[in-house]
């Protein structure tokens, strides 16, 4: 048995940590693991697998003596100056101090020859590249479980992000699982660090995020309080979320002013008059800037579904009124991909009158646009019977329950007690890993709603339990949890916990998924 010590990365652990899959963070390598023959006697073969492990495995231990400050998870197995004939037939095995197996590679690399140096960075996307040549280029690749079930001989399916940083005796294990071919080992290393946070969940596609109509040209005005009708025709398949409005006011500069924005079903046409058709969407203010000047007015975040909307924005204060441009046919129509603005009307008195019409608005609409369906983020834990729960939902949750939303999770450990909790602000939060060695992240902030407790049926040791939670059910048995009542555009981050006995903490979560509250 060997005694190693920590060194610093080399220019070949550099270049093997920067094309590393999971981007972790490497603090030091235990280096120094004596190589040899694989298989060490013959051309391999001789098992059935993969109940009977073949002989003649290559094995080697080196003890660690200590462990880098801060490390927090195995994070690379290097192999150096590896050489094998056929890398299909071969299967790589890490043992820690406590006796624990973990898979690495398993007939991985198709029947293409390796030679160099090689490193196992945990899951993640680089995979050993289809066998097109006769060599798999030396470099970092994903753990790869192949076939094997995990447990059998007592080697488990586990990233490698969830074992945990120990001094003592470190095993390697080499099976080759079929004869004819010959390979040698010069040798081989452990390195610890702390794994990478999970990505947030992915930006939002939007076509735009402002749609100009008319230049502040003006020509005309209403009197102060007055209002601006349009039409929008929302034709992004998400619909958008209303953020602010510019607008063209005649008053004082550096006069305080609020607004109301109202809509209605289809169009203003017809509805100038009658005030309980429209409903209020936002109220916002802000500085009179002055003729010929954008009037930026902040307001809430509304959402606006795709399909026909009237508009109406009236000034509630400030002694301001609206400037706008004469319609005349062909100034009046304004589009982008996401949306149509149709002008429009102006009153003197809200709701109160024969509209003067037609009147083109001065301005811009800025918005964000909201995702077309639930966005899933972030990463699932691995239980110790190497399931990988995944999150879901069937729709948007409705701010008035309009439609059905059901949250579901898959792939879940059987017979566990679990939950599904969410929380409303993910703002400025990174995922944290659940404890030291789980393969789990936190990926909502905090405060959290925890949801209905229930068992995932399945069976026992198997990945078939399931959960799932109704929100319109929840919510409307829980008026008082965390959010409601809730907005449209407003958002909600949910994530799912199970038991795990045997994993860090008793427990393990899912991967998480962003909702946005719709009308």
């Amino acid at each position: 048995m060997r005694s190693i010590v920590f060194t610093a990365a080399a220019s070949l652990a550099a270049v093997l940590l920067a094309s590393s899959a999971h981007a972790q963070t490497t603090l030091g390598c235990a280096t120094g693991g004596p190589g040899g023959a694989f298989p060490t006697s013959g051309t391999g073969g001789g098992g059935v697998y993969p109940t009977t492990l073949p002989p003649f495995e290559f094995s080697a231990t080196f003890n660690v003596t200590s462990i880098p400050a801060g490390a927090t998870a195995v994070t690379e197995v290097k192999f150096l100056g590896m050489a094998h004939t056929y890398g299909a037939d071969l299967s790589f095995v890490l043992e820690d101090p406590a006796g624990v197996k973990y898979m690495l590679w398993n007939q991985s690399g198709g029947g293409c020859d390796l030679s160099g140096d090689y490193a196992c960075t945990g899951l993640g996307t680089t995979a050993f590249p289809a066998c097109t040549t006769t060599l798999i280029n030396p470099g970092s690749y994903s753990q790869a479980f192949g076939t094997w079930p995990s447990g059998t001989n007592a080697i488990n399916n586990v990233d490698l992000s969830a074992v945990v940083p120990q001094t003592g005796a470190w095993k390697l294990y080499i099976y080759d699982w079929a004869g004819g071919d010959i390979g040698t080992l010069t040798s081989w290393e452990v390195c610890f660090g702390t794994p990478p946070p999970p990505p947030p969940p992915p930006p939002t596609p939007c076509n735009g995020t402002e749609l100009d109509a008319l230049p502040y040209l003006g020509g005309n005005g209403g009197s102060n309080g007055g209002q601006i009708f349009f039409d929008l025709n929302v034709v992004n398949p998400a619909g958008i979320d209303l953020s602010q409005i510019d607008l063209h006011s005649d008053d004082s500069v550096g006069q305080n002013f609020t607004v109301d924005i109202y809509t209605c079903p289809t169009t203003y046409v017809g509805n100038t008059g009658n005030s309980a058709v429209w409903t209020l969407q936002a109220s916002g203010g802000g500085v009179l800037a002055g003729l010929g000047q954008p009037t930026l007015a902040e307001f809430p975040d509304f959402h606006l579904a795709p399909g026909n909307h009237g508009v109406t924005v009236i000034f509630t204060s400030g002694n301001a009124g609206h400037t706008y441009t004469n319609g005349n046919g062909a100034n009046q129509i304004f589009t982008n991909a996401d949306m149509t603005l149709s002008c429009g009307a102006a009153q003197n008195v809200p709701w109160d009158g024969a509209p003067f019409s037609p009147r083109v608005l001065n301005g811009t609409l800025r918005y964000n646009c909201a995702p077309a369906g639930p966005v899933t983020y972030c990463t699932s834990g691995t239980s110790t019977n190497g399931c990988n729960p995944t999150i879901s939902a069937t729709a948007q949750p409705s701010a008035t329950f309009a439609n059905a939303c059901s949250i579901d999770v898959s792939g879940v450990d059987g017979q566990k007690t679990s939950l599904i909790f969410y929380g409303i602000n993910n703002s400025g939060f990174t995922p944290q890993q659940w404890g030291v060695g789980s393969t789990s992240f936190l990926c909502v902030k905090a405060p959290t709603q925890r949801m209905n407790s229930q068992n995932t049926g399945g069976t026992p040791g198997q990945c078939n339990g399931a959960m799932t939670q109704n929100w319109n059910t929840f919510h409307g048995a829980n008026p008082g949890a965390l959010g409601a009542p809730f907005s449209a555009g407003q958002k909600v981050y949910a994530q799912a916990w199970y038991r795990d006995p045997s994993a860090v903490k008793t427990t393990n979560l899912s991967d998480a998924l962003e909702l946005t509250v719709t009308p």
